[in-house]
């Protein structure tokens, strides 16, 4: 079922409440925090965990709600999120908007107007609820894979020739972390510019006005701070899923050990290493110099960190800079990258998790791998996990256009697309795996 999240400042409760209630009238759930969050439990993170549920955002707008820290944090959190958001217009306020940089961007978004009164609001309002809900059938095209697809998947899967890439929207962890991180560097650094949702811009910044070793500091000491570690043991966990299944290779853009310490929980000892992209890194020894009879393996699997881990902060992937530096580095001098990478970049099926298309990581993942992927054998099916092209990006009526564009850019490199939510597609690969083992 759908899930609108509804936003709104402590004033205009009444109102909210009135319309959480007609939206579950028309078949969707409702996240609304009266009732919603209980005693002891962390606001902020409830309150995003309800935002990435949602597949549509309200903004109910008043001067009361512009003024609120928290309403605007929450519409922070969607666009850092990339959810769709229609504002509500309850007061004549939208003069109000440019007074902070969080609400700046609705100006541009057309409102839905309640200051008539709610009836004629409420009719307009329906027209941007999912189609399912309008009585349209399915809410959005979604398409997984065929289960040709996935049969074939879980032979490379069986037969240890598949390579997750695992991304930052692989697990809530990693995403409430960068929005908590954008946030905190806008606000405490007065960052200047409107791009506030893209880190490494806000990270060259900080490089540049403040002093370079600011953001890889900071992003280790506030990890450390603020996460908690992911329940192993639950199956629908994106990493406790993967250290199930027998990879020799996982390539990660995260700086986090998560992969490392859910293969820990079952009792699988990883090595792991990282990209050596800059100079200050090319002088140490790695680990195959240190071992050079290792191969990975799914009893002993390597865990390859491409943009750096926290473990050595001057390896780190983070500003827009290093992001550039890493790309030509890596696409001028392939040997960067360890053999049994190589390896695995040619030899085996990729499997893309927690990636969006517009995202840093990706673009510059994508094009880094390229000439690998040129030279990968044609039976290798790979695969990319992708949310819907964020609505901020897409002209209204062109959705279906956006999609087949993407299909047809991924199609060229023999990609396939799973449209959906990286949990959805882990917990689908989960329960297919089990099957297919009983089936063997």
């Amino acid at each position: 079922m759908a899930q609108v999240f509804v936003s709104y400042a402590r004033e205009n409760h009444d109102f909210a409440l009135r319309l959480a209630g007609d939206i579950q009238t028309q078949g969707l759930s409702v996240w609304i925090d009266t009732g919603q969050i209980i005693g002891g439990e962390d606001w902020e993170e409830k309150i995003y965990e309800g935002l990435l549920q949602a597949e549509l955002v309200i903004a109910c707008l008043s001067p009361q709600s512009i003024e609120s820290k928290w309403a605007r944090r929450e519409v922070f959190l969607a666009r850092f999120l990339k959810k769709r958001i229609v504002p509500v217009m309850l007061e004549d306020c939208q003069h109000l908007l440019n007074q902070y940089d969080e609400t700046k961007p609705l100006e541009r978004i057309h409102y839905v107007d309640f200051i008539p009164g709610y009836e004629q609001g409420w009719d307009q309002l329906q027209r941007a609820f999912p189609a399912r809900a309008r009585g349209a059938g399915e809410e959005h095209p979604f398409r997984g894979l065929k289960d040709s697809e996935w049969d074939s998947l879980l032979r490379k899967i069986r037969d240890q020739k598949c390579t997750p890439f695992i991304g930052p929207n692989a697990c809530k962890n990693a995403l409430l972390f960068r929005a908590r991180v954008a946030r905190e560097w806008t606000e405490r650094y007065h960052y200047p510019f409107a791009d506030s949702m893209d880190l490494p811009y806000i990270a060259q910044y900080l490089a540049t006005a403040e002093h370079p070793s600011i953001p890889s500091d900071e992003l280790r000491e506030i990890w450390s701070a603020m996460v908690e570690a992911p329940d192993f043991e639950d199956a629908c966990q994106t990493y406790a899923t993967l250290a199930r299944l027998p990879f020799s290779t996982v390539i990660t853009t995260n700086y986090h050990p998560e992969m490392e310490r859910a293969l820990a929980a079952r009792q699988i000892t990883a090595r792991h290493e990282f990209c050596r992209w800059n100079r200050t890194l090319q002088d140490g020894r790695t680990l195959f110099d240190l071992e050079p009879e290792y191969e990975p393996q799914p009893g002993q699997p390597l865990v390859y960190h491409l943009l750096g881990q926290f473990e050595h902060p001057e390896s780190l992937v983070i500003s827009e800079d290093d992001y550039l530096t890493f790309l030509v580095s890596v696409t001028r001098d392939e040997k960067l990258l360890p053999p049994p990478v190589q390896q695995a970049l040619t030899n085996t099926s990729l499997l893309f998790l927690g990636y969006r298309v517009n995202d840093w990581e990706f673009r510059v993942l994508f094009r880094s791998i390229a000439s690998f992927l040129e030279k990968n054998y044609r039976s290798n099916i790979h695969v990319s996990v992708q949310l819907e092209p964020e609505s901020e990006r897409v002209r209204a009526g062109f959705e279906e256009n956006a999609r087949k564009y993407l299909e047809t850019y991924f199609d060229n490199h023999k990609i396939r697309i799973y449209w959906g939510e990286c949990q959805e597609f882990v917990t689908e690969l989960g329960a297919r795996w089990e099957a297919y083992q009983r089936g063997q």
